[in-house]
């Protein structure tokens, strides 16, 4: 066996020298042009230029190409056939039609100059155009001066330039590349049309629209077959309410859905706030935003023409929306309780509050509720180590929570606020009142305490088991204390020599401030009043049970809550960009390329809805954000739940804030003891 299989080894070494001879052999009789068949041929002389003229039905064969025509006159000399009559190149699943080519044996190309050329594949694609070369050794074809294809699906491309290569099946485009594909208009500098995977790859300067949508990248995909946009460079989305941004962006355009990683920002024009992280998924509506991977907010506001930005992070944060008529009952009644307990005055109805609120009967009655009521209600959650600043205002908690159905924000586990560096507010739960994208009231429940700082020794100090805070402007304008008050402050002589320590007690009290400085105090019930002189004071007397000082939590800057870089809206640049016209198509495909521009001005436009926005802009005073209910979290990605024990259990799941965002918590006390001194205590 060993035997035979040794001369079948000597015998094929033997053979491949006249295997080689015959593949150069085949190889040489491709190269060389051969007519096939022809009704009629005859040999002439024209100008001492040798050349065979044939006619009827001509053939010729050249590099596995076969050229058909009515007519033809070949140059002997030069080698160049100029075919005339129906001409039709075919190779293998390529097939080109022209009124007349001029064929270069030597330079294997088939050029086509006169009259419309129509190439075909296999998959029934057609592009158009007045000048193309076709390259038989190759099988690939170039095209110039403008080209246009249609789809067999209706999809129609064109560009100035472009090529085919007919063993990668790709048509590539470049100079103002004009597409329309499954309802999505896509203009772009480069773009490559793969047909065997139904992909389209598209570079610099890309532009998409789709109905209301705007999209452009540098550098992405289009997948067909799915519907899917990928962009690896330079990614942005506009949709009638956000802009996005992101360094690789996967959108799933079916679902107004995307994935987006690294350098995210979400722009939400509705409600005002920008939202930025590494990773996130987002959903067009119902509208949603999960952010992770260093997730954090911007809420910006406009107050008396001035801008004014509060910056927020979170380990997570989800924004999103939800029907009204989505909504559980159970949910809303919770909300409107919640509510009716925050319009309450608790000083000028301390009496009224000795009452439940089911026995006062004043409960706001709901509006009915039913399948056509689909306004939107906006939430956000920011979970875990939450931090918040603004130039004259920080804080931070574990986590916050937010609904528009009652307006409220709150904040869980150990929250703690600072006010113009010096004045720091703390309490075991927070409430804080949003009206108008402004702070109206703020509820510090349990434990609340307020420290001022006089100097680094001295620091005014008012504790109650409840604080209330009301606002005007975001500034504070009047604060009450609830149950068990207790107040230290302490007295400036004329050379700003703290000399006396004030301690009082009683059960209520409510303080009017003026210019951020209190103007009037008024003490309730059991009222105790010492004071004593500073000089022979222990330190441990100087402060209230529970006090702490925790300037070294306080953010110190915006970047360290959020070192993102803002990006500026693009919506009214991109709204103007050149919208796809098609003016190539228009000679070439001029049925298909007209209903595609009436497409076009059937479905909703950027550039129209640009304008409506641009008017209702001028009539507003802020522009504004969206958030959206339950997401589809990508795999692999988990928001994080809140701790146990911050929030309180047997209520409804608590959102995080967002619109609470775009107001800061304004100015509270300064508690200056220089400013009691010139003011005396009295009620009002």
């Amino acid at each position: 066996m060993s035997k035979l299989l040794k001369n079948l080894f000597f015998a094929f070494v033997l053979l491949i020298p006249f295997l080689s001879s015959a593949q150069e052999a085949n190889r040489d009789r491709d190269s060389l042009l051969r007519l096939i068949r022809a009704d009629e041929a005859s040999l002439e002389n024209i100008g001492g230029i040798d050349y065979r003229k044939v006619k009827g039905h001509a053939e010729f064969l050249h590099n596995g190409a076969t050229l058909v025509c009515d007519s033809a006159l070949w140059n002997v000399n030069d080698n160049i056939v100029e075919a005339e009559g129906n001409v039709i190149v075919v190779q293998k699943d390529t097939r080109l039609t022209a009124p007349e080519i001029s064929y270069i044996v030597n330079e294997n190309t088939a050029r086509c100059h006169g009259g419309i050329v129509s190439l075909y594949d296999k998959d029934g694609n057609m592009l158009r155009t007045n000048n193309l070369d076709y390259d038989t050794k190759d099988s690939v074809a170039v095209f110039y001066n403008g080209g246009s294809l249609k789809g067999k699906d209706g999809n129609l491309i064109e560009s100035l330039n472009g090529r085919y290569d007919a063993k990668t099946e790709i048509f590539s485009f470049t100079n103002n590349v004009q597409m329309f594909t499954d309802s999505a208009f896509i203009s772009s500098v480069e773009m490559d049309y793969m047909v065997g995977s139904r992909t389209v790859r598209f570079g610099h300067n890309t532009r998409i629209w789709q109905k209301s949508n705007m999209l452009s990248a540098n550098s992405g995909l289009l997948l067909r077959d799915s519907s899917i946009f990928i962009f690896d460079r330079d990614g942005h989305i506009i949709t009638t309410d956000q802009e996005l941004w992101a360094d690789h962006i996967k959108y799933y355009r079916e679902k107004a859905e995307a994935e987006l990683r690294n350098n995210v920002q979400v722009l939400d024009t509705v409600n005002s706030a920008l939202a930025f992280s590494d990773g996130a998924f987002y959903r067009k509506y119902p509208m949603s935003v999960m952010l992770y991977r260093k997730p954090s907010l911007a809420a910006y506001s406009l107050e008396k023409g001035n801008s004014d930005t509060l910056f927020m992070s979170a380990d997570s944060i989800h924004l999103y929306q939800r029907r009204y008529c989505d909504i559980d009952t159970v949910e809303v009644s919770a909300a409107e309780l919640r509510r009716k307990l925050m319009d309450i005055d608790p000083f000028a109805e301390r009496e009224q509050k000795k009452k439940s609120p089911a026995e006062t009967g004043e409960i706001v009655q709901r509006e009915s509720r039913s399948a056509k009521d689909t306004a939107g209600i906006t939430f956000a959650d920011a979970w875990h180590n939450v931090k918040m600043y603004r130039d004259d205002f920080q804080g931070r908690c574990d986590s916050l929570v937010y609904t528009s159905l009652d307006s409220i924000a709150r904040l869980y586990g150990k929250p703690i606020l600072w006010d113009n560096i010096k004045n720091q507010m703390t309490s075991d739960s927070m409430q804080v009142l949003i009206i108008d994208n402004a702070i109206s009231k703020a509820d510090m429940l349990d434990n609340a305490f307020i420290a001022s700082m006089e100097d680094s020794v001295h620091f005014d100090q008012v504790k109650g088991t409840e604080m209330t805070a009301f606002f005007k402007g975001n500034d504070i304008y009047r604060f009450d204390v609830l149950g068990g008050v207790s107040v230290i402050f302490f007295f400036r002589e004329k050379d700003s020599v703290i000399t006396i320590m004030n301690q009082k007690e009683c059960k209520m009290m409510s303080a009017l401030i003026e210019d951020r400085q209190i103007n009037r105090i008024k003490y309730v019930e059991g009222i105790k009043d010492d004071a004593y002189p500073v000089y022979n004071l222990k330190k441990r007397d100087m402060f209230l049970r529970g006090y702490e000082w925790r300037a070294d939590e306080r953010p110190q800057n915006r970047r360290e809550v959020c070192a993102r870089n803002i990006k500026k809206s693009g919506r009214e640049a991109m709204s103007v960009y050149p919208f796809p016209k098609f003016p190539v198509s228009r000679n070439y495909f001029p049925a298909l390329r007209d209903s595609i521009i009436n497409f076009r001005h059937r479905t909703d436009s950027l550039l129209v809805e640009a304008k409506l926005r641009k008017a209702m802009d001028k009539s507003e005073k802020l522009q504004p954000v969206d958030t959206s209910a339950s997401v589809n979290i990508p795999a692999g990605i988990k928001a994080l739940p809140p701790r146990e024990g911050h929030i309180p259990h047997g209520g409804i799941s608590d959102r995080v804030v967002l619109d609470s965002l775009h107001v800061s918590s304004g100015e509270p006390d300064n508690f200056s003891g220089q400013a009691l001194r010139k003011k005396k205590e009295e009620g009002y």
